[in-house]
């Protein structure tokens, strides 16, 4: 598959304003794509393999139409970009953590005795909705 920074040029005028029209998924798990030029109106094919291949029997064809099977198609693991299997690390243990355990402790008494989320979102340094999701137990449920 194609890079995120490689742009297809139309092959008449080359221009890169283009707009796919349809995808095919084919039967070896590679895409049909049909394009077209927003400038010159020309119309042609790209084909494009995938970096992982599917299982077989992940497609299925019928009548032209293709059939994508579910549980073949996710015995291949998780879509590129999804979460890991795994437990995940919860806390401080988590490399992106910004705040400690006591920060979300102090955040969680701001806020029950009153203390805005914009207020305690600013002096903490995150997301007025990371504060929500905090309060409502949604992020850092672990903790009481």
């Amino acid at each position: 598959m194609a890079s995120p920074t490689c742009k297809v040029l139309c092959p008449q005028c080359r221009t890169d304003r283009i707009l796919v029209i349809t995808t095919r998924p084919l039967e070896n798990g590679n895409l049909l794509r049909r394009r077209r030029c927003q400038d010159c109106g020309h119309r042609w094919y790209t084909h494009q393999s995938r970096e992982y291949p599917l299982p077989p029997g992940a497609v299925t064809w019928s009548n032209d139409q293709p059939t994508v099977d579910p549980v073949v198609f996710s015995r291949r693991g998780p879509k590129p970009g999804g979460r890991r299997p795994g437990p995940v690390a919860r806390g401080t243990a988590n490399g992106a953590a910004v705040l400690t355990e006591d920060d979300v402790r102090r955040l969680r008494e701001l806020a029950a005795n009153g203390t805005s989320q914009k207020h305690i979102a600013a002096t903490y340094g995150i997301a007025p909705a990371t504060v929500s999701r905090i309060v409502n137990r949604k992020l850092w449920s672990h903790l009481p």
